[in-house]
Formats: structure tokens, C-alpha cells, sequence
């Protein structure tokens, strides 16, 4: 054999077998301590589990922050229903929901239009208000 073709083969088998040991576990994965785990996951029973503050996205098993937490980028932010109506506000750098949408109670989702909902409720109140004045004249 060549040896320069030797020298190549033996340089890959060290390239394959080398585990990269500054990568962190992603949920579910085995660890042994918190640090193993991402930042936004801590080692419980040698799993690595979101933190509390922290949703769990199943498509990319990843652990984001979900709104009113802190991120550096809207790639840090997640909510359940729709990924496109949450962003990392650039003033406070936390997540919320983009304009438009209004957080849910439980703050797991971003829903409805925020403008159609202001106007719902100012026409609601207009309609009472015509319905009182009615039964008052």
C-alpha cells in the first residue's frame, strides 16, 4: 500500500473515532451532570430535561425559551401553535408574541389578531352601550 494512501486512511479512522466532547446532550439524552446538558436544560435521573422556564420543541428536540424569557435571537423563542407568531424583542431581548398577537393565559400560545380582537371588544361595548341608551329613552 502507498504510504501517503496509509497516512490518509489512518487520519480518517482517528477523524471517525474522535467523539467530540464539547458538544451538549439534547433532551432525553444521557448525561451525568448539568453541564453535559445544553444550557437550557438541566441532568435529571442522567436525562437531560428542559428547565422549567424552557418548552421543549419536539420538531427540532431542542429546548427554547418560551415567552417572557430571555433569548438573543427569535431562533431562541418557541410557543406550540405556530413558530412565525413569536419573536426575541429587540429592545428587552425576550420572547413575544410578533404584532398582532396576544399571549395566551398560559403563555404557551400566541392567538388571534390583537387588532381584531381591540375591535371586537370596542364594538361589543358600543352595542351595549346602544342596548342601555335604548332601554333608558
Amino acid at each position: 500500500m502507498d504510504r501517503s494512501v496509509t497516512v490518509a486512511f489512518v487520519c480518517l479512522l482517528l477523524s471517525v473515532s474522535v467523539k467530540d466532547t464539547t458538544a451538549q446532550a439534547d433532551p432525553g439524552e444521557n448525561c451525568a451532570t448539568d453541564s453535559d446538558c445544553q444550557r437550557s436544560a438541566t441532568c435529571i435521573n442522567n436525562k437531560c430535561i428542559c428547565k422549567p422556564e424552557y418548552k421543549l420543541d419536539t420538531q427540532l428536540n431542542k429546548c427554547r425559551a418560551g415567552l417572557g424569557q430571555r433569548c438573543k435571537d427569535t431562533n431562541e423563542c418557541y410557543i406550540h401553535d405556530h413558530p412565525n407568531r413569536v419573536e426575541c424583542n429587540r429592545f428587552n431581548k425576550t420572547c413575544t408574541c410578533t404584532r398582532g398577537f396576544v399571549a395566551s393565559a398560559d403563555s404557551l400560545y400566541c392567538n388571534g389578531d390583537a387588532g381584531i380582537i381591540a375591535q371586537l371588544t370596542s364594538g361589543v361595548i358600543l352595542l351595549a352601550m346602544f342596548v342601555i341608551t335604548r332601554i333608558i329613552y
